[in-house]
């Protein structure tokens, strides 16, 4: 139970620890999956961004239409335009889109890793906080290695690594989650020992 004065984010945690195992096995089983196929959870990651672009595109383009004066409408094609053609591009030519997303899965790494560093340290007070930081590191070396191996291996890095990725983010949330649970757990109560009459 949280007490009054307990931290929020430690409060939280005691509450949600079993949501915690289930997200990060969930997230582990995705990342296992990713490791074993890289080249398809590559090209997979690289189709979502790119749908994922293009219909931001067409969404400007429709508020273009609702835009105040003929300088928001130009500065929301403008910004369609450059939506359209980077998702178009990256769904109708695979390479550019490894290339491309895996520059940007750097610059995920490394933002990945200064927020898990930071989640690590404000738990610096409870049982496994050791394992976000760890996970942290992982996501900072795991950058280092992409950017030291562009561009030969982004044909199969980008699903490889984002696939450890989420395997050691998701066994930290298993770790944490279970550790959570465990400040929950009821203390038996002891059992009093027999007056044998000595």
């Amino acid at each position: 139970m949280a007490t009054e004065t307990e931290a929020p984010l430690e409060a939280i945690l005691r509450d949600e620890g079993r949501t915690l195992m289930i997200v990060g096995g969930l997230l582990a089983v995705l990342g296992v999956g990713a490791i074993l196929f890289p080249l398809l959870s590559s090209l997979t990651v690289g189709l979502f961004i790119g749908g994922a672009l293009a219909i931001a595109g067409v969404a400007h383009v429709a508020h273009a239409f609702s835009a105040s004066g003929w300088r928001g409408a130009v500065g929301e094609i403008l910004l369609a335009v450059v939506f359209l053609v980077a998702g178009l591009a990256m769904l109708f030519n695979p390479v550019l889109a490894l290339t491309s997303l895996t520059l940007l899965l750097v610059a995920y790494f490394v933002a990945d890793g200064v927020a898990l560093l930071y989640f690590a340290w404000s738990l610096r007070t409870e049982r496994g906080w050791v394992w976000p930081a760890v996970s942290g590191g992982i996501s900072f070396l795991l950058a280092g290695l992409l950017f030291a191996g562009y561009p030969a291996t982004a044909a199969w890095a980008l699903g490889l690594l984002f696939g450890v990725n989420l395997l050691s983010t998701g066994l930290s949330m298993v770790v944490l989650g279970r550790a959570a649970s465990a400040e929950l757990a009821p203390t038996p109560p002891r059992t009093p020992r027999p007056d044998t009459g000595v």
